[in-house]
């Protein structure tokens, strides 16, 4: 297998994994003079992460080890979108002035996982290029 395509892959596999641990780490915090208030990722959106990054691991993880010769990575960079788009709405849903005094801020998961979909859409569609470079042909139905 060349060498670049084993790297990207193994971005794919890392940044499945961050997006997995982002997805239970906190997504929003309420500071307050008197208290803080920390909502994680699995109580509000980062379920669905959590679902994309073990989905991308369960297929990633086999297709690599046999053959590279599987059409995932289009998939793959699809459910990263998803990610990406799910984890961004969160950010721009977090309110700039919190109600009363206090102060709203994205935590760090929503932020782990905003930045692992975008790498990983990047080395999905890194693996997709390199498989094409390569002559590697993606999922073709076998006419048997």
């Amino acid at each position: 297998m060349h060498t670049r395509l084993r790297i990207a892959l193994v971005a794919v596999v890392v940044s499945s994994a961050l997006l997995m641990v982002g997805s239970m780490h906190p997504w929003t915090v309420w500071d307050t003079k008197y208290d803080t208030v920390t909502v994680y990722g699995l109580k509000t959106s980062g379920a669905s992460t959590l679902v994309i990054g073990l989905v991308v691991l369960a297929f990633v993880v086999p297709i690599a080890r046999s053959s590279p010769r599987v059409g995932w990575p289009i998939g793959a960079m699809c459910l990263f979108l998803v990610a990406l788009l799910v984890s961004a709405v969160h950010v721009a849903r977090v309110p700039s002035p919190a109600p009363e005094d206090g102060a709203f801020s994205a935590g760090v998961g929503v932020w782990l996982c905003l930045a692992a979909s975008v790498i990983g859409t990047i080395a999905s569609l890194s693996v997709w290029h390199l498989m094409l470079e390569g002559g590697v042909s993606l999922a073709t139905p076998s006419t048997a």
